[in-house]
Formats: C-alpha cells, sequence, structure tokens
C-alpha cells in the first residue's frame, strides 16, 4: 500500500518579500542573483592609482559616475583590511541602546495607553535598528550618500526600510521636518535588465508606492518623481555625497608601493658577488685561457643552488661583496606611510597603531561627535515616518538614541546609574544597561517566576535598598538611641562587654 505522503510547498522568495524589504541595499546585486543574473566585475584591474585619480576628477561634476565609485569602494572593503577597518570603526562605534514612549499631543487621545504602547513596541522592535543602522551607516560611509524609502508594513506592525540606488536619486532639498527630499528615476526598473515576466516578479520586492509609480509612468507619467519627505529621505556625508574616505586609498597606494621598494631593499641586501682572481707571476698568467674557462664553469656549476650569489672570475685572490650595504639607519618608512592612511582619512592614527592614552580620548571623543551627527539624523527621520506611517489616537511615539559606545559604556553608564539613584531616567539606566525596553516587563514576570529576590540576597545598600527600608532603618537607630541618651553608642557597647579585670 503506498504511503499518503503530504504534497510539498513551493516556497518562492517572493513569499519573503517582507523580509528582504528590510536588508534591500541599493546595489541590485542580490536582486539579480535571485534570478541567477550576476553580473561580474572587473574593478581588479582598475583598483589603482589611476582609476583613483579619474574617479577624484569627477567629483562635483555631472560626470561623476557613481557605478565606478560604489564599484572601487566595494572592492578596497572587500580586500584592503585597513580600509574596511576605518569604515567598521565608523559604523560601529555606538551600541544601539534606545528608548521609546508615548507623548500626549491631544487633550482627550482616542486610544488607550496601554494599546499605544504596545503598538509602539512592536514597531520600534520590528526596525531591528541594531542591524539596520550599522548597515546604513556602513553604506554612508563607503558610498558618501545614502536614499532611505520607508514602508508602512501591516503585517508585521512595523516600517521597513529599503536603500534605493543613488544613481537613479538625485538630492534636491531639506524639509521642514529636517529630512532630505530627492526625486526618483523610475527607468530604474527597466534598467534592472529583466524580462517582462522576471520583471512583474522583481517587482514584489519593492514597495507599492514606487511600483504603483512605475506603472503609472509606462501608462504615460512622469519618468522622474518627487519622494514624500515624510516617509523618505537621504543623508549625505558632503554636498558632493563623494565617499570621502575613498581618498584614504591613495595612502593605501602609496603604502604598497613603499611596502614593495623595502622588500625590493632587503632582498638586495642578501645578493653576493664572488670575484675569482686568476694568480699571475711577473706579469704571466700561471693557467692558459682555457684553462681558465674551465675553471670559471666549475665553479659557476657549484654555485647553482645558490641564486644571490654570482660569479666573476678575474686574476687574483677571491672575496665576496654585497651588492648593498645594511642600513645603519633605523627606516621609518613604512611606519609614517602607514600612519598617513590614517591621516588622510581625518583620525588619529594613534587610535590602531600608537599608544598615546591622552590621544585617544580626544581623538575617539571627536569621531564620536561625527558618527552622531548622522545617528540623530536617522532618528529624527524615523521618528518622522512612524508617527506618518501610523496613527496613535491623539499620542506620538518619540524614539530616543542614548549616545553609548563600545569606548565610554563605563563613564556613561556611571552617569545613568547615578541619575537612576535619585529616580531622574530610571527607564535610560535599564536601557543603557543592555535590556531591550520591550523585554524588561518580561524578565521582570520571569524573575518574579523564579523568586529571585529569594534565592538571591544581596548586601544591604542604596542601590538595593529603597527608600522606605532606609527610612525604616534610620527610625530603628534613632529609637535605639532615644532608649538612653546619656549613654552614647560605644559606652552602651563596653558596657555590655565582660570585664575581664574584675574576673581576674
Amino acid at each position: 500500500m503506498a504511503e499518503n505522503k503530504k504534497p510539498i510547498k513551493n516556497t518562492l522568495m517572493a513569499d519573503r518579500r517582507k523580509q528582504i524589504e528590510a536588508l534591500y541595499d541599493g546595489s541590485d546585486e542580490s536582486l539579480r542573483n535571485i534570478f541567477n543574473r550576476g553580473v561580474g566585475s572587473n574593478i581588479g584591474n582598475k583598483y589603482n592609482q589611476q582609476h583613483l585619480k579619474l574617479i577624484l576628477d569627477q567629483v562635483g561634476t555631472r560626470t561623476m559616475n557613481r557605478k565606478d565609485i560604489s564599484s572601487l569602494t566595494n572592492y578596497a572593503y572587500a580586500t584592503d583590511p585597513i580600509y574596511s577597518g576605518i569604515i567598521d570603526y565608523l559604523s560601529n562605534m555606538f551600541l544601539w541602546r534606545y528608548y521609546y514612549f508615548p507623548v500626549q499631543i491631544k487633550e482627550k487621545p482616542s486610544g488607550e495607553y496601554k494599546d499605544i504602547y504596545g503598538l509602539m513596541t512592536e514597531i520600534v522592535d520590528g526596525l531591528v535598528l541594531e542591524v539596520s543602522l550599522p548597515m546604513i551607516l556602513t553604506k554612508l560611509f563607503k558610498e558618501g550618500i545614502v536614499f532611505l524609502y520607508s514602508v508602512k508594513n501591516n503585517s508585521s506592525k512595523t516600517v521597513s526600510t529599503i536603500l534605493l540606488n543613488p544613481e537613479y536619486c538625485k538630492p534636491l532639498l531639506i524639509s521642514q521636518y529636517g529630512t532630505g527630499v530627492y526625486s526618483f528615476d523610475l527607468k530604474y526598473f527597466e534598467n534592472l535588465g529583466f524580462r517582462s515576466e522576471e520583471l512583474e516578479q522583481a517587482l514584489d520586492y519593492f514597495p507599492s508606492d514606487l511600483v504603483k509609480l512605475y506603472l503609472e509612468y509606462k501608462s504615460g507619467g512622469p519618468q522622474i518623481v518627487v519622494l514624500d519627505g515624510r516617509n523618505s529621505t537621504y543623508i549625505s556625508t558632503n554636498e558632493y555625497g563623494f565617499p570621502q574616505y575613498l581618498t584614504t586609498l591613495k595612502g593605501v597606494f602609496d603604502y604598497e608601493q613603499y611596502r614593495a621598494n623595502e622588500v625590493e631593499k632587503s632582498s638586495a641586501q642578501l645578493d653576493r658577488i664572488m670575484t675569482h682572481k686568476i694568480p699571475s707571476y711577473e706579469g704571466r698568467l700561471l693557467f692558459e685561457i682555457p684553462e681558465v674557462n674551465a675553471l670559471h664553469k666549475a665553479m659557476a656549476k657549484s654555485l647553482n643552488a645558490n641564486k644571490r650569489t654570482r660569479l666573476i672570475t678575474t686574476f687574483g685572490d677571491v672575496e665576496i661583496h654585497p651588492l648593498q650595504g645594511d642600513s645603519k639607519i633605523a627606516n621609518e618608512t613604512l611606519e609614517k606611510s602607514q600612519s598617513a592612511i590614517y591621516r588622510s582619512a581625518g583620525l588619529d592614527p594613534h587610535q590602531f597603531i600608537g599608544d598615546t592614552q591622552e590621544a585617544l580620548l580626544a581623538s575617539m571623543t571627536k569621531d564620536q561627535a561625527i558618527v552622531w551627527k548622522y545617528v540623530q539624523l536617522l532618528m529624527n527621520f524615523y521618528n518622522l515616518t512612524i508617527n506618518n506611517l501610523y496613527n496613535f489616537r491623539g499620542y506620538q511615539a518619540e524614539l530616543t538614541m542614548l549616545p553609548i559606545t563600545h569606548y565610554n559604556t563605563k563613564e556613561v553608564m556611571e552617569i545613568y546609574r547615578r541619575n537612576g539613584e535619585y529616580g531622574i531616567g530610571r527607564l535610560e539606566a535599564i536601557v543603557a544597561s543592555g535590556t531591550k525596553q520591550r523585554h524588561i516587563e518580561h524578565k521582570s514576570k520571569l524573575e518574579n517566576f523564579l523568586k529571585l529576590d529569594e534565592v538571591l540576597k544581596p548586601l544591604a545598600s542604596s542601590h538595593t535598598q529603597s527608600s522606605k527600608d532606609l527610612e525604616d532603618d534610620k527610625k530603628k537607630k534613632e529609637e535605639n538611641t532615644d532608649e538612653d541618651p546619656s549613654i552614647s553608642p560605644v559606652e552602651s557597647n563596653k558596657k555590655s562587654e565582660p570585664d575581664d579585670e574584675m574576673e581576674d
């Protein structure tokens, strides 16, 4: 009897569109790979000083090719650890600890506070800021500009963010909300290189609003559209949208050349010339020329195994001479050229190859301020787009990022802890310690279930006792003192102790 088998469901990538929206990075490579349309690149042949100079000469002109910029910076990020280290240092500086709360904006809101807070929790947690923000900043520092577009995700009650291809976007102005307004060329979809059926499937990976605009364009509508600044924005490192850290590749190329020169120099110090001098007496050779040739060939054959020693036959004694003498002075060329790479990026080289504590602290503070500017722009955008896409019935969501980095955690945590002792910013103190806001209630329930307050007994202190406990302890001490005010606590202790002298 044949077994009954359940039909296997064919899961298409299009069914996972909502997850992919949050991961789409605007490079189109992942989209092409889905349809087996991966495009090879010969950027490795262009990874040199000449091609970099060509790109730098185009900055600020209409001929600036963002595709070449993206290819070069991505290749450098993938192959050069110094360049990728600079980008990762900046984009992964913060710990992404944030909190949110409803702000009442109407005198009589129509929604229940508990329901509104629960909706905000789902939305903010669905943003996955710990993953999306480093990705956005990495692309920003690699390419100089990012174009964000957010869309409401009704099924999961959150906001999905995609990055549009910068080749088809153009910055226009800054809105009154502090977000960047830009235009988008709908011909982008045609230039993906998909056939009609493939293009129809590819459109499932994009927000319905953009797809609707594209279909209108195909029916005779405008080719270039201006996107709404309430759910889209651009962030640029400078007015040209050029990746300023790409210029560090000049120092990288110089460093590679210096290193090659040092290798060649070190190799030359190992080379030797062996001179074989044929003796003579009173101006007459002791050997005939055929004998000298035979002797030279025999000695040359014995030296074949040593590739760095060369033989010259002359007349006289045998001596060995180095082609290049050993350097008597310490060569600092490589060290200086490596430092120049970080200096050209505007970074203190001591952060990577130095040990001066004061310089490190000052430089990190400066770098933190630079990255924090872009973090604030992103927070402003997400606050705007969340409140625009969702109706909180008389409330408004306020999402705030704490300025905590991997390098100042101890100092900042101490500030929040002290504030929490006085009842100021207790929520910030909890979030700063690494607990996500949505987990506070659930962790509290679990701790009560495990009866941790009974199992774990910390030492009594201002950190573990409530204000009521402290007041009760103070009253007990006052009551003990009031029993006999003429006797001090020290004397009372002495009185209770046995008198050893009397016993003797």
